[in-house]
C-alpha cells in the first residue's frame, strides 16, 4: 500500500477516469477494482498460491535471488584472492607494487 500512496494512485485513477470517460468520479472507480484484483491475483499466481501440489523443482524467487547473491559473493572472494596472489607475484618479482592499506597508517 506504501506505493500505491507513494505515487498517488488514487489521483491516478481519478485522472484516468476523466479522461476516459469526461465525467469525473465519484466513489470506488471503475478502475480501482478490476486493478486491486489483478493485482491479488498476480501476487497469488506468481508465487504459486493456487497449486495443489508444488513443484519442488522450481525455485521460489527468493531462492532464484539468494543464488545470485551467493554466486555474486563466490566471485568477489575469488577475484579479490586472485588480485593478492598476483600482487605478491610482482612483488617477489621485485616488480613496484602499490603500498598495502596497512603500510599507509
Amino acid at each position: 500500500m506504501a506505493f500505491h500512496m507513494d505515487v498517488g494512485m488514487t489521483d491516478l485513477f481519478a485522472r484516468l477516469y476523466e479522461l476516459l470517460t469526461g465525467a469525473s468520479s465519484g466513489g470506488a472507480m471503475l478502475l480501482e477494482i478490476p486493478y486491486s484484483i489483478g493485482v491479488g491475483l498476480g501476487i497469488l499466481l506468481f508465487f504459486h498460491h493456487f497449486a495443489r501440489r508444488k513443484n519442488q523443482a522450481e525455485p521460489t524467487p527468493l531462492q532464484v535471488q539468494m543464488r545470485v547473491y551467493e554466486n555474486d559473493v563466490d566471485t568477489t572472494v575469488i577475484e579479490a584472492d586472485e588480485r593478492k596472489h598476483t600482487q605478491e607475484k610482482k612483488e617477489e618479482r621485485g616488480g613496484t607494487a602499490a603500498p598495502k592499506s596497512h603500510d599507509l597508517e
